[in-house]
């Protein structure tokens, strides 16, 4: 990864815990990539996402060119280009939700749109109600991380809840993954 990103400044652009952390990078020449690291046992492992990133720019998703990605020892690494436009994160945008959720609704709507009998990353209700139950079972869901409405449940009566109101047929799509403000960019130009 070094050689990637020899003679780049950088800034921490984002933090969602110790482990896990965003860099912007600055080239010498003015260019910027972003470098994210996390642990390589993450729930969402980079590499998975690099695969992602992937398969979605080559279906026409607006999203970062990934550059390297790669494990050493105990963190992986996930190097991207940097998206043309600005941040959604961006302050002045933050304090104008009518300019705001616009964009957020545009960028949504871009990745639902796109053809999900294409996409070759299972997320449906199945998918969804397994993951829960192995979360379940290795005890890593505990009462504070249910929403305070069903705050009265324990993680097994809510995990049973889930599989009692489950819809009987899905309408799929394309899903971002982790659509917030810091992973989402506009173009000023548009």
């Amino acid at each position: 990864m070094a050689r990637y990103v020899a003679g780049w400044r950088s800034e921490l652009a984002w933090e969602s815990d110790p482990l896990a952390r965003t860099w912007r990078l600055t080239g010498p020449a003015g260019g910027q990539r972003y470098l994210k690291s996390a642990p390589a046992d993450a729930e969402v492992p980079l590499r998975g996402e690099a695969v992602r990133l992937r398969w979605a720019g080559r279906n026409g998703l607006p999203v970062p060119k990934v550059v390297a990605a790669c494990a050493v020892g105990q963190a992986e690494w996930l190097l991207t280009e940097a998206l043309p436009g600005r941040r959604a994160s961006a302050p002045e945008l933050r304090a104008d939700p009518g300019a705001l959720v616009p964009i957020l609704a545009e960028g949504l709507r871009r990745f639902h749109q796109s053809p999900a009998g294409q996409c070759p990353f299972p997320g449906g209700i199945e998918v969804a109600l397994a993951h829960v139950g192995r979360r379940l079972r290795a005890g890593l869901i505990s009462t504070a991380d249910l929403h305070p409405e069903h705050a009265h449940l324990s993680p097994a009566a809510a995990v049973g809840e889930l599989e009692r109101l489950r819809p009987d047929g899905e309408d799929l799509v394309v899903c971002h993954g982790d659509y917030c403000l810091p992973n989402v960019g506009y173009d000023v130009t548009a």
